[in-house]
């Protein structure tokens, strides 16, 4: 790591690589790092090295994981079960950068952030409390596409992550996660005074969603979007088989949370604006923008399409 005033699959030996990469269609990134502050990522080819393990599948099989919430898609919860736990606000500020070949992590006192460029056009956010625990792996886990490519610049304030698409931007102070288009529009910021808050096995994440801005959900197909605009909404499945609960905004861009029970989304000011999950060690979503809502669920088709499982 470094301060930051400064700056899948292991294959077996016996398995081709070039049949491997023929059968899943995935390249193995080789990613060169400049010493300078802005540092360019490109994920290359490379038919000679070894990737780590782990198998890609299509996330379409009839033998699918169940989600096991007890609440039924877009159900309203009790009241009771909106106003967040109470609790001592914890320490996000940024102390530490440690910049890798496919993402930037930023350790601060409550833990760890992690920001993963997956495209120019969906970056994956996922936080785990401490220093020392590692990041969880989940069936939602999604392997960075071909060709992503992504610089890093810092100063005094913020950390800046930038591709074709977007820039994201992590304020130094508060840890605030902050989503722009490629022209400087702003398209969503986590809330700065508290943009998250870690329980046992319980998250929120909380967003500063405007007022005349819509929201609506996804569910099974792709025709089933509802609106979900200043309503408390459980977004997850329960009971059917697994997929990511998916948020749209008016402003072109989409949340899909990788968690695999209860998730519940609140756009009520009394409460608060915040995506809750449950049975969930971390706080992990995708960003994805495509400007309108049909690129938007396309973005989240392709994600969903080839999960690493």
């Amino acid at each position: 790591m470094v301060n930051s005033n400064s700056d899948k699959k292991v294959l077996d030996d016996s398995v081709d690589m070039d049949v491997y990469l023929k059968k899943n269609k995935s390249t193995i990134s080789n990613n060169t790092v400049s010493t300078n502050k802005s540092i360019t990522h490109n994920n290359t080819v490379s038919s000679n090295k070894k990737s780590p393990a782990k198998t890609v599948t299509k996330n379409n099989s009839d033998n699918q994981r169940k989600n096991e919430s007890p609440y039924e898609y877009l159900s309203m919860p009790d009241t009771n079960k909106l106003k967040p736990k109470g609790h001592s606000k914890a320490d996000y500020s940024i102390r530490w950068i440690n910049k890798k070949k496919d993402c930037i992590e930023l350790t601060s006192q409550a833990g760890m952030l992690r920001v993963m460029p997956i495209a120019s056009d969906i970056i994956r956010v996922t936080f785990h409390k401490g220093q020392l625990a590692g990041f969880e792996q989940g069936y939602f886990d999604r392997k960075v596409m071909d060709g992503a490519k992504f610089k890093v610049r810092e100063n005094k304030d913020v950390v800046e992550i930038t591709t074709a698409s977007l820039k994201v931007v992590v304020e130094k102070r508060t840890g605030a996660v902050q989503f722009f288009s490629s022209d400087g529009k702003l398209l969503l910021s986590e809330k700065k005074t508290e943009p998250r808050q870690m329980e046992d096995n319980q998250n929120w994440t909380y967003f500063d969603w405007e007022k005349s801005e819509k929201l609506k959900s996804r569910g099974i197909l792709r025709t089933d979007v509802k609106d979900i605009t200043a309503k408390a909404r459980y977004i997850s499945h329960g009971g059917k088989n697994l997929r990511m609960p998916f948020i749209i905004s008016g402003k072109g861009y989409g949340i899909a949370v990788a968690a695999e029970d209860t998730v519940l989304c609140c756009n009520i000011s009394t409460y608060g604006n915040y995506i809750y999950c449950e049975k969930s060690k971390q706080s992990d979503y995708y960003f994805l923008f495509g400007g309108n809502n049909e690129k938007t669920m396309d973005l989240y088709d392709l994600v969903k399409s080839d999960l690493i499982c």
